[in-house]
């Protein structure tokens, strides 16, 4: 965030752009520690403010799939998919 030219106000600062697809997936989970239920959209977890940050790739869940087993990608109608926590890493 960087000050603005009025007192109080703030706009958006510089972004550090994240590249690698590991990094992100490890981010994710992460933000899954955060929630009492391990589990959210990848919409939700994409568009998290607390991140505004940092500037990602779309991803989607092969990628996480591939890059974390410690998340499981369920798919949730035609376009939605949901990233959880897997159970045996939660206990």
């Amino acid at each position: 965030m960087k000050e603005y030219t009025k007192a109080g106000c703030y706009q958006k600062g510089d972004q550090r752009e994240i590249l690698s697809d590991d990094f992100i997936s490890w981010i994710m989970e992460a933000q899954l520690h955060s929630v009492p239920e391990g589990k959210a959209t990848l919409s939700t977890l994409s568009n998290d403010p607390a991140l505004f940050a940092f500037k990602r790739k779309d991803l989607n869940g092969a990628v996480i799939d591939r890059n974390n087993d410690r998340l499981e990608v369920l798919r949730n109608g035609v376009s939605g998919e949901i990233v959880m926590i897997k159970r045996s890493y939660s206990d």
